[in-house]
């Protein structure tokens, strides 16, 4: 079912739903299925990321994860100029990234003020991140952009250091548990992001 992209919104209030989480907890598969169902523009860090490393031609080999961070950062940049531009022209959006949630609080808090902004949290116990973790390096059909590591303990490390906790704003905020599909389920998240009650974080 698709939905009029201002029908849930008033004139002069769009809606800017964030989706995050840690890496392997489903936020791209959740995007997608949203993409289909709302029908309103959704936007992912990763399309972007990969992007801007296919256009400058970078060289696998000499990319590191210095430079992967640094086009993750301008990565985020695309999505928030791109959010402040349909916001500004009152058409709702979805953005997808492992934000972080200190950063990203500052980031958005300056579209409180014009837009319903709503955030879903995909959650996953560590032991299941790192077996899906895991299971991309062994399929090996990740973009070199992301320069993924094979070191458990390493990832788990970096994943508490960065804190892609819950983003920091007194927002709705509905909490997605991904061990199995979703679970509120996707109507459920779809009715949250169209301005319906959420779990609060």
């Amino acid at each position: 079912m698709t939905h009029d992209p201002g029908s849930e919104s008033s004139p002069s209030h769009p809606t800017l739903v964030l989706i995050s989480g840690m890496p392997a907890t489903g936020k791209s598969t959740l995007a997608v299925e949203l993409a289909d169902q709302l029908g309103w523009p959704v936007f992912t860090k990763d399309t972007f990321k990969e992007l801007l490393f296919d256009a400058a031609d970078h060289d696998e080999t000499a990319f590191d994860e210095t430079e992967s961070e640094r086009m993750g950062a301008q990565s985020i940049a695309l999505l928030l100029t791109i959010a402040d531009s349909l916001v500004g022209a009152n058409v709702n959006v979805v953005l997808e990234g492992n934000f972080r949630a200190d950063l990203t609080a500052d980031q958005i808090e300056p579209f409180l003020a014009r837009a319903d902004v709503r955030h879903v949290y995909c959650a996953l116990h560590p032991d299941r991140i790192v077996e899906r973790y895991a299971k991309r390096l062994e399929q090996d059909e990740r973009h070199p952009v992301h320069v993924d590591t094979g070191d458990a303990d390493e990832l788990l490390a970096a994943l508490e250091e960065k804190d892609y906790g819950p983003i920091r704003l007194p927002i709705p905020t509905l909490i997605v548990n991904t061990a199995n599909g979703f679970d509120p389920p996707l109507p459920e998240i779809v009715t949250f992001c169209q301005g319906g009650d959420g779990r609060s974080a």
